[in-house]
C-alpha cells in the first residue's frame, strides 16, 4: 500500500477522533493509504440485534465510515466528503468479537467519489458488501459548532 504524507494521516486521525457517533460506538481507524481505509469495532452486547448478531445499522455505519475516510485520503486538505448514498448487502451474520471494514475508492471525480466496502468478522468471513457514494465539497463547507467538537 502506498503511504499518505504524515501530516495528512495525522489530520485524518484527529478528525476521526472528534466524531461523537464514532466515539460512542468505539470505532477505531486502522491503516489508511491513498484511496484506502480500514475501520474496526469490537462487538459488545449493546451493539446486538435481537438474535445476538451485530446490528445491521452498526455494520452499515462501519461501511459508511470506512468509505468516507478512504475518499478523504485522496482529497485532504482542500476538499472533504459527505455520504449521499449507501447500498449494502449483508452476506452472513456477524457474531465474532470484532468486525472490520475495508474501503477502496473505485472512482474519485470532481463531484463524487464511489467506494466499495467489504465488512469482515474476525475470522475473515465476508459479512457485508457496500457501495458508497460521497459528495465532494470544499473543506469547511459545513461549520461544526464548538460544542460538537469534543
Amino acid at each position: 500500500m502506498k503511504k499518505l504524507p504524515g501530516a495528512t494521516k495525522r489530520a485524518l486521525k484527529k478528525i476521526f477522533s472528534r466524531v461523537p457517533f464514532l466515539l460512542n460506538l468505539k470505532v477505531k481507524l486502522g491503516p489508511v493509504g491513498p484511496g484506502f481505509a480500514r475501520v474496526s469495532i469490537n462487538f459488545e452486547r449493546r451493539l446486538a440485534q435481537m438474535y445476538g448478531f451485530m446490528h445491521g445499522g452498526v455494520i452499515a455505519s462501519l461501511a459508511d465510515t470506512a468509505a468516507t475516510y478512504a475518499s478523504n485520503t485522496l482529497l485532504y486538505p482542500e476538499r472533504e466528503t459527505i455520504t449521499v448514498e449507501l447500498k449494502i448487502n449483508y452476506t452472513a451474520p456477524l457474531k465474532t468479537k470484532k468486525a472490520y471494514a475495508d474501503a477502496a475508492v473505485l472512482h474519485s471525480g470532481n463531484k463524487t467519489s464511489i467506494s466499495e466496502v467489504k465488512v469482515f468478522d474476525s475470522a475473515k468471513k465476508l459479512c457485508a458488501v457496500a457501495l458508497v457514494t460521497n459528495l465532494i465539497l470544499p473543506r469547511g463547507t459545513f461549520k461544526v459548532p464548538p460544542e460538537r467538537t469534543r
